[in-house]
């Protein structure tokens, strides 16, 4: 469970947060990245070109002749050369690391705006004590 704020609500900067921030971005790099390595061939960019029956050769069946410097050219080129799994493999390993890096500073709260307050409850509570 994500830990709030208490003072203003927003996503607390807190060990337990981050530690699931560090889950998340974990597995969506193992994740993104295994499932660039396998876009191009689950699409049917393959090494040895379009596979029958896929989504690659149904693509190229609507288009007719397939025009140099195409999308679909590009993408058999690198299916065919299997740098597509390279890069798309990488990117998609990448993405969500820049992702979860984002996050983590994007509207959260470290609790330094609240200390002032924080300080005179405490205050309250150290003079009950004595």
């Amino acid at each position: 469970m994500v830990k709030k704020c208490g003072e203003c609500g927003r996503t607390l900067v807190c060990d337990e947060n981050l530690k699931l921030l560090r889950i998340i971005v974990i597995c969506s790099i193992l994740g993104g990245g295994t499932l660039g390595v396998f876009a191009l061939p689950l699409i049917g960019f393959g090494l040895g070109g379009v596979a029958a029956g896929s989504l690659a050769a149904l693509w190229q069946s609507l288009i007719g002749n397939v025009a140099a410097g195409s999308l679909f050219a590009i993408l058999q080129s690198l299916g065919a050369t299997g740098l597509g799994s390279i890069l798309f493999g990488t990117f998609g390993a990448a993405a969500p690391l820049l992702v979860g890096i984002a996050v983590r500073y994007l509207n959260w709260c470290d609790d330094e705006q609240h200390k002032d307050q924080h300080k005179d409850e405490h205050k309250d509570e150290d003079k009950e004590l004595f």
